[in-house]
């Protein structure tokens, strides 16, 4: 494609990166990112004017279609050796957990409980829906202010969803559409998780990791450091990467859940553009921009095994006793780039579940199956979102 590159074009959940624009593309700019908070072009971030940029790609004919960065092709989801893949729910808009502020937030925000899928859309009409797993039909929503994160929990007899929704953090019991106050925040909840008797979050804006429990108040459990992302809970411990304003740095830090630790453990210090951490009661994972790591749960762990060094941007992970799982995003600009896959904790080269997906943001493991939230391409707008289910074949 014959073009002008730009510079800094951010997209709010995003981050910053360099696009090649087409020549008849330069008079519609500045872009307003139609939701996504486009908020500086050119190093001007002054005024963004509301182009619609679903209008200006079609012109570029990038609407409607994940298109191969290489060729100009238009590409699609494709199942790996041995799996099987299906599109489940289509046609989301903003589909995934979409907080409108701090650092990459657009990550998360689909979860399994019982029968069905639930997930989160952060467009024009933000929502939490859900509908049955198996046959891919929408049941309901409940219309929501910001969704910011979504978690599941089962525990014995049933189970909870976890919501943040704007300044607020919401239980929802399984099979039931009835949200129920947990915790309100001084801003919008960016990240949430829970093991079913504590919830743990942080707000907008500082580097508190806030906890609740069932017998007690809200504390602070941390402070005073950089921004925490990625919260995660396995085996009586809270794992998550406090990350530099720069992005490109941070720590991987764990603290015991149980309020037992005064101070949290820093496990390594990160470079390369630290993306996201999963763990399991054994084994702690964690991703930059282009490298899977592993290492021992165990505290007197101190070296990472590398499980890949081609990642293509990992943006959300789970872990589970058998596997780690991850989706990599690939290219948000031109989409259909992305990919499924997961490693085995006994072994150290990664398999490949999918490949051809369109921004994925989020994904969820149901026993052996994976449901991938992919939010579409930039032409349409991320109103073209689909949530995928691959599965092993027999």
């Amino acid at each position: 494609m014959v073009g002008t590159t730009l510079h800094g074009l951010a997209i709010r959940g995003f981050g910053c990166y360099r696009l090649t624009v087409a020549p008849r593309l330069l008079k519609a700019l500045p872009i307003a990112m139609m939701g996504l908070g486009c908020n500086a072009l050119l190093g001007n971030e002054s005024g963004i004017t509301d182009t619609d940029v679903g209008a200006v790609a079609a012109d570029a004919g990038l609407e409607g279609s994940a298109v191969n960065s290489e060729s100009g092709a238009p590409s699609g989801p494709t199942a790996g050796e041995g799996f099987d893949l299906v599109v489940r729910f289509s046609a989301l808009s903003h589909v995934g957990a979409q907080s409108q502020r701090e650092l990459r937030l657009w990550r998360g925000g689909i979860a399994v409980a019982d029968s069905n899928l639930y997930w989160l859309e952060s467009g024009d009409t933000p929502a939490l829906k859900w509908g049955n797993k198996a046959d891919g039909n929408v049941t309901s929503s409940i219309s929501l202010v910001r969704p910011g994160a979504l978690r599941s929990t089962k525990v014995v007899g049933g189970g909870y969803l976890w919501l943040a929704n704007a300044a607020t953090v919401q239980r929802i019991d399984w099979g039931s559409s009835t949200l129920n106050l947990v915790a309100t925040g001084k801003e919008d909840i960016t990240n949430l998780v829970s093991d079913g008797d504590e919830t743990f979050w942080t707000v907008a804006g500082d580097g508190v990791i806030h906890r609740k429990t069932d017998l007690a108040g809200i504390s602070d459990l941390v402070t005073g450091q950089n921004t925490p992302v990625s919260l995660t809970i396995a085996g009586g411990a809270l794992y998550w990467i406090a990350l530099k304003d720069d992005e490109a740095s941070g720590v991987l830090r764990t603290i015991k859940t149980d309020g037992s630790e005064s101070v949290p453990r820093t496990l390594a210090a990160l470079t390369g553009t630290p993306r996201v951490v999963g763990a399991s009661a054994t084994y702690v994972y964690h991703a930059l921009k282009n490298e899977v790591r592993r290492r021992l749960a165990d505290p007197s762990a101190t070296t990472d095994e590398t499980i890949a060094v081609d990642a293509l941007d990992p943006w959300d992970m789970v872990v589970n006793d058998v596997y780690a799982y991850w989706i990599e995003r690939g290219d948000p600009i031109t989409g259909g780039s992305g990919r499924l896959r997961r490693v085995a904790h006994t072994e150290n080269k990664a398999v490949t579940l999918a490949t051809g997906l369109s921004t994925p943001v989020a994904l969820t493991v149901d026993g052996t199956t994976v449901y991938v939230a992919a939010a579409g391409t930039l032409g349409a707008n991320y109103k073209d979102g689909s949530i995928l289910r691959i599965t092993p074949k027999n």
